[in-house]
């Protein structure tokens, strides 16, 4: 049997005060779930750029092992959907989520213990731990989205979805905390305040990554989760593809993936501005932790004004701001409005800002609409929220590849922007301004309001419009992109010719 939007069954009933309570992202049954996103937004930014210095500047790593060390951090969000299904099969004391969330978090608070204890770790000793890390805390956002796709069920219709934004919230207040912390690492700070200072090494960097998860895994013993019994593997696997066949998943997902690999960013943007502008790393440290910040308010507006506006608009509105953006950039650059240091730390920092605004504000929207389509799959539809958060991400990694692609046709390198050649520059900035513009052709598919979607879920329910080739085709694209993205990753000089 389906279910509506507006109604679900579960396992096991609860009373109408739980469920209050559980819907609720501040209350003590649900606090270890909200405070997840934060410790995964603050752990992605916190060590990344002091790390970078580390392995570089103390290790002395080459390029290519860079590479590898960026690719298999990125191997761990790629297998959310992994932790989700280990979870439905394998529910540890009849919790599918509950304990899981806490173990990742522990794996990944003992891991950076384990790195501050040794002190100065090997470049292996950086990878393989950090990947273990990595690999516990996003176990525990898989477990964390689960829950959250849980409590949907629990919020009112015109409501629901504003327990997944406050975690977005959460996860880019986290963020922008892991950004200010990342300041004090003595490199980090150095090229501002002298080569002499000397605040925080990474050591303590590493001490600071584990206070996160030690904090929040004693509130996943507050949460409260219905029992499961332990589900069948081929079960869910026709669940997640009935999920994917209907019309209602396919359209929009299919729409908001094309923008977001659309919607693409200059790869040349910090050679320009570190090169060509010469503002100092700490300057451009303070513009990406400022990115933080943006993301963090832009959230938080979403929520308050942007929640109860029609989709399709707040979607159109993100691909005009981005595309308007890039083209302010283009203009900027090309009549040397911001070509020295301050000039371009104020001028493209604003415009990055607003850049972060449409980009964030499209993810708020999104991660909404897939809530509310999964809520119209069935019950328990976690393990669909993963896949399908999933695969408009993995738009967004190839667009990344083709961006990298793009910035060796037109030679935006180092040496190039240094010397003033930036026609190289100026075109790519060019071809970002059209591209992202093409994205307003998927707009349409988009949903309009909440109640104009509802009534295309129920048609979709009643009708059965299910179409299992486009689902085959979706899956294969994920897959193939996952993996393409890994691999390029991994070995970025043998796609781009690049011998260096």
């Amino acid at each position: 049997h389906h279910t509506t939007p507006y109604h679900t069954t579960h396992p096991r009933r609860v009373t109408l005060l739980t469920s209050v309570i559980m819907a609720n992202p501040w209350a003590k049954a649900s606090l270890a779930i909200t405070l997840t996103f934060g410790v995964v937004g603050y752990l992605d930014q916190v060590y990344s750029t002091p790390l970078t210095y580390y392995m570089y500047n103390e290790l002395g790593i080459t390029t290519q092992e860079y590479y590898v060390y960026k690719a298999l951090k990125t191997v761990p969000i790629m297998l959310n959907v992994v932790f989700g299904f280990f979870g439905e099969l394998y529910p540890i004391n009849k919790k599918r989520s509950k304990w899981l969330m806490f173990i990742g978090l522990v794996i990944s608070m003992a891991c950076y213990i384990y790195l501050a204890a040794i002190g100065t770790p090997s470049y292996n000793q950086c990878l393989w731990t950090v990947l273990m890390a990595t690999s516990g805390a996003h176990c525990a956002s898989a477990c964390a989205y689960i829950l959250v796709q849980d409590r949907s069920e629990k919020e009112s219709f015109k409501g629901r979805g504003r327990f997944m934004t406050t975690c977005l919230i959460v996860n880019s207040a986290g963020a922008f905390f892991g950004q200010v912390v990342s300041l004090f690492y003595g490199t980090t700070i150095s090229t501002e305040l002298g080569d002499d200072t000397y605040l925080l090494s990474m050591s303590d960097m590493w001490l600071c990554a584990a206070m996160a998860p030690a904090l929040v895994a004693p509130w996943c013993f507050f949460v409260i989760e219905d029992d499961c019994e332990p589900a069948k593997f081929r079960a869910e696997i026709r669940k997640i593809m009935d999920c994917m066949a209907q019309p209602f998943v396919y359209k929009p997902i299919l729409a908001m993936t094309a923008v977001k690999f659309l919607v693409f960013d200059n790869s040349a943007n910090s050679t320009f501005l570190l090169d060509g502008c010469g503002i100092t790393e700490f300057q451009y440290t303070v513009q990406t932790m400022a990115s933080m910040g943006g993301a963090w308010a832009t959230n938080a507006i979403y929520k308050r004004v942007f929640f109860t506006w029609e989709f399709r608009t707040v979607f159109a509105l993100t691909v005009i701001v981005a595309t308007a953006v890039k083209m302010s950039d283009y203009i900027a650059g090309h009549t040397s409005i911001a070509r020295s240091q301050w000039p371009c730390f104020l001028y493209y920092g604003w415009d990055g800002l607003l850049a972060d605004w449409a980009s964030y504000t499209a993810i708020a929207t999104h991660s909404v609409l897939i809530v509310i389509m999964c809520n119209g799959c069935g019950a328990r539809t976690g393990k669909e929220n993963l896949i399908l958060n999933s695969m408009i991400t993995a738009g967004w990694d190839l667009m990344q590849i083709c961006s990298d692609y793009y910035s060796t046709w037109f030679n935006v390198s180092t040496e190039a922007i240094s010397k003033g050649n930036y026609q190289g520059w100026y075109g790519m900035q060019l071809l970002t301004v059209i591209v992202t513009s093409i994205g307003l052709t998927m707009v349409p598919l988009i949903p309009t309001t909440r109640e104009s979607f509802a009534a295309f879920i129920s048609n979709c329910l009643k009708t059965e419009q299910r179409d299992y080739n486009v689902a085959n085709g979706m899956l294969a694209w994920w897959s193939f992109a996952i993996v393409f993205t890994v691999a390029f990753a991994a070995f970025k000089d043998f796609f781009l010719g690049d011998s260096s």
